[in-house]
């Protein structure tokens, strides 16, 4: 062998080490890219995903699990219109309501009253009337003068009923 096949020889054999160590320096990001992306994920579901070998089982727990919160944060989100602070919104009208003024825009309204347990929603329309759970508008009295009967009959006991019930008045 001559001294230059020896110094191709050590070149190849050079050139894979630094094949081989740049591999394993990947290997090694990749695997602490992991271990922070387990660690981000048993931190967002209190420890209940984030442990063992199982890479595919990791993958859709995880996936599930973002999800669901993804579809929860979308519904708080959906439900408190984007505000991120110590408020609470208590009066929603339609969106494509929002910028006219009209006395007749039906709102739905957060109502609490020592009268009832919880919370329920009014529907209003804005000229002293309030939809019943019936679908029928009626005469809204002074708060004097409501008794158990109208509180049954013209506040709903959910979000969703109470919104259902304001779109259809739009309608019609």
């Amino acid at each position: 062998m001559t001294d230059e096949s020896i110094a191709e020889l050590q070149a190849m054999l050079d050139d894979r080490r630094k094949d081989a160590c740049d591999r394993a320096d990947k290997l090694a990001r990749l695997r602490a890219a992991e271990q922070s992306a387990r660690d981000y994920i048993a931190e967002l579901t209190d420890d209940q995903i984030g442990s063992g070998d199982d890479p595919v089982g990791f993958l859709v727990a995880s996936h599930r699990v973002l999800a669901n919160e993804l579809a929860r944060l979308r519904e708080i989100d959906g439900k408190l219109g984007g505000i991120d602070c110590e408020w609470r919104p208590t009066r929603w009208v339609h969106k494509g309501d929002a910028r006219r003024y009209s006395l007749f825009i039906v709102s739905v309204e957060l109502q609490v009253s020592p009268f009832y347990e919880g919370e329920r929603y009014a529907i209003r329309n804005g000229a002293g009337s309030c939809l019943n759970t019936s679908g029928e508008w009626e005469h809204e009295p002074l708060p004097s003068s409501r008794d158990d009967a109208f509180y049954e009959r013209c506040r709903f006991k959910s979000w969703k009923l109470a919104e259902a019930a304001a779109r259809d008045a739009r309608r019609a």
